[in-house]
């Protein structure tokens, strides 16, 4: 009998030892699998978080790129209301959303409607759930995820669900100034003379440590929101300038100093060059292309450029109450200089022109005379957004640049002349989104500037984007 009671008694702890097996094997891979499902679900959420970041970014890039940063204008998107991105993504993006929702795809979201959601929104307002932050333009990227469980099922969880947001926003710092006088130590770096009138919604710099690096002489008026002399001023008491300009206030830098000029091989290798002579009452469209002994539009002529990206040796000469209407591109004037003169009509858009002497050519001056009207603006976004005229820093002349138009003129982004003289007047009266950044600057006649608070028209904002959520 004590055979049989030890038998049932080993039996039972047998029994006892098995259930305790699969309890405690039970509970491991009940824990195990938790902790795969919870890892699984800790990637995924980073990784959806990372294709959010990269999705916002992308396309806040994207907006910051296009300079002006206006609703609707060059691929700016804005829709406070996240909308669903398409799948597959727009290849290539035209617009900043798509551009985000691509990024999202790279990253392996991509808006199925099911599993994955990806859906982008944007505005100029205010953005969602941020206090005490003001961008110039901001970008929402939302990504969500339902990824399946790998054990998560016999417990009755097949999928969890993943929420994550990302907002990258553009800001603009504007430059402080729109005059820029870069000499380092000569006397009247900066003048205003005669009765001349100048008003500006922005800056004066002047880099000179000369004590006379301001000047104004005569009856002359200058009105600017800050002025800031490295040296000393020498104002006349028939003068007018407010605010008063704070002397000893520091050397100023080139603000374009690390801009790529552009560069181009030698078009035109083997003199003697002929040039193109446009003149009488001819009329005529010239292509881009290369003009190898310079362009002369005269007497009563019309010009059209075309656009694209010209090639001009020997010099680039409007006069004679001659029209020349300049395509959007690049001008690229190498040798012998830009002439405006003799009651010419000059206008463009999008147009930049840029001032050299290579391969053998000798550059001169930009020179804008007589009762002239021109009216150029420069790109408002995309590799030379900004710039107007630039001239080559590499090299110098002793020539002055000379800017004086009718009053009906408008010159619209930057005019560089870092290693030369500038004598300006007869901007529009209105004033007009003009810089100057020049060796030095004479102001002889009436000329008004206006801030430019994006950098889009002149180019010397500073744009900032990053991550704000």
């Amino acid at each position: 009998m004590r055979n049989v009671r030890s038998s049932l008694a080993d039996g039972g702890r047998r029994g006892q030892a098995g259930l305790f097996i699969v309890l405690n094997l039970t509970i491991i891979f009940g824990t195990l699998g938790f902790a795969v499902d919870l890892g699984w679900a800790y990637y995924t959420r980073q990784s959806a978080q990372a294709a959010a970041d990269a999705a916002a970014m992308a396309a806040a890039s994207w907006a910051s790129s296009s300079g002006a940063l206006v609703c609707g204008s060059g691929g700016v998107t804005c829709n406070s209301t996240a909308t669903g991105c398409s799948n597959p993504p727009t290849t290539p993006p035209t617009t900043d959303l798509q551009a985000g929702c691509l990024y999202a795809q790279k990253n392996g979201f991509v808006n199925n409607g099911t599993s994955q959601i990806v859906t982008m929104a944007a505005n100029t307002t205010a953005p969602p759930g941020i206090s005490n932050n003001s961008p110039s333009y901001w970008v929402q990227a939302n990504v969500s995820a339902k990824p399946y469980t790998f054990f998560g099922g016999f417990g009755g969880l097949p999928q969890f669900t993943i929420n994550t947001s990302a907002i990258a926003a553009v800001s603009s710092y504007t430059a402080g100034a729109c005059i820029y006088v870069l000499d380092p130590s000569a006397a009247q770096a900066f003048s205003a003379t005669g009765t001349s009138t100048t008003t500006a919604t922005c800056g004066i710099f002047v880099n000179s440590s000369s004590p006379s690096a301001y000047y104004e002489y005569g009856s002359p008026s200058v009105t600017a929101t800050q002025i800031l002399v490295n040296g000393g001023t020498s104002i006349s008491s028939s003068s007018s300038v407010s605010p008063t300009p704070t002397t000893g206030a520091g050397p100023v830098s080139d603000p374009l100093g690390s801009f790529t000029l552009p560069s181009f091989s030698n078009v035109c290798p083997s003199p003697p060059y002929s040039s193109y002579t446009l003149a009488g009452t001819s009329v005529a469209t010239l292509p881009p292309g290369n003009y190898c002994g310079g362009v002369i539009i005269s007497r009563a002529a019309q010009a059209t450029f075309s656009g694209g990206t010209y090639y001009i040796y020997g010099g680039l000469t409007v006069e004679g109450d001659s029209t020349a209407t300049f395509g959007a591109g690049l001008y690229i004037v190498n040798g012998g200089g830009i002439s405006f003169g003799n009651s010419t009509v000059v206008s463009g858009s999008g147009v930049t022109f840029f001032n050299t002497g290579q391969y053998g050519q000798t550059i001169a001056p930009v020179v804008s005379t007589g009762d002239t009207t021109v009216k150029l603006s420069a790109p408002t976004s995309g590799t030379y957004q900004g710039m107007l005229f630039l001239q080559d820093r590499n090299l110098s002349y002793t020539s002055t640049n000379s800017i004086a138009n009718s009053v009906s003129s408008v010159l619209q982004g930057t005019l560089y002349f870092p290693t030369t003289y500038l004598t300006y007047s007869g901007a529009s009266s209105t004033g007009s989104y003009t810089a100057i950044i020049a060796k030095r600057v004479s102001l002889t006649g009436s000329a008004a500037f206006k801030n430019d608070p994006t950098g889009a028209y002149t180019g010397l904002a500073t744009t900032v984007r990053g991550l704000i959520q």
